[in-house]
Order: C-alpha cells, then structure tokens, then sequence
C-alpha cells in the first residue's frame, strides 16, 4: 500500500510539471529557459505569434476590416495579442532582441526590422509600417 501510494504520488507530480511546461501561456517554459517577458509572456509566446502573424494573407485581410474593427483599435483594444504590441511598446525590446536571433530568418528579420525602424505609438498611423512589415516577411 505505501509503495502504491508512493507510485502515484510520483506519477502525479510529474504529470503536473509535464503540463505546467507545456501550459498554453508558455510562462513556465520562458521561465526555465530564461527567456526575456514582454507583457507578461516570454519570448517563446511572442514567437508563435509573430509567425501566426508572418502566415496571415494581409491583402486580403485588410480589405475585411469592419466599422467596429477600426473603432475598437482606434480605442485601444484588442481582442488577442498581436504582433503589433511588440511594433509599438519599446518595452517589447528584450523580447525583440531575442527574435531577431531566431534560426528561422523571417521571425528573426521582422524583429531586426522592427528594432532597427521607426517605432511609433498605439494610434491608426502605426499600423500601416506594421502591416508592410509582416508582407515583407510573409510565409505563405
């Protein structure tokens, strides 16, 4: 009884750092790795969603944007994270440095362009450079 006790108490902590590693928010892993956080997230998130970014038609995508989607830009909120916070927050730069020594040359020269370009703030004009820098990069 007590080894069987002992088995699965074992069992049971390594299930839970098995999942706390691979959590969605990549947090823990960032953490073990000694990645540098931005907002929260390590660099780990924040390349997942440079390449989810990298991989959107964005000529298409533009010409789908609604009413409702420029108002709720133009008042700051955004319903996921984007690649677009790490363009506008100097913050972001650790994260971006990181990026820009990436093995895969799209991830890695989107954040040189954007740390070596204008940076401006969270208003409608940012988004055009954003934009032109993810079809430069594009990975379709």
């Amino acid at each position: 009884m007590f080894t069987r006790r002992r088995c699965l108490s074992f069992v049971l902590v390594v299930g839970l750092l098995v999942l706390a590693y691979f959590e969605p928010t990549h947090c823990v892993r960032g953490w073990l790795h000694g990645e540098a956080f931005y907002d929260g997230r390590p660099t780990s998130f924040w390349r997942k969603v440079v390449v989810y970014s990298l991989r959107i038609n964005w000529d298409d995508f533009a010409s789908n944007i609604t009413w409702r989607d420029r108002l709720e830009a133009r008042l700051g909120h955004e319903p996921y994270y984007t690649s677009y916070r790490l363009v506008s927050d100097v913050n972001a730069n650790p994260v971006l440095e990181e990026l820009a020594a990436d093995p895969d040359e799209r991830v890695a020269g989107f954040a040189r362009d954007v740390l070596h370009g204008p940076r401006g703030a969270q208003d409608q004009g940012a988004y055009r450079p954003w934009i032109e820098l993810l079809k430069k990069h594009n990975m379709r």
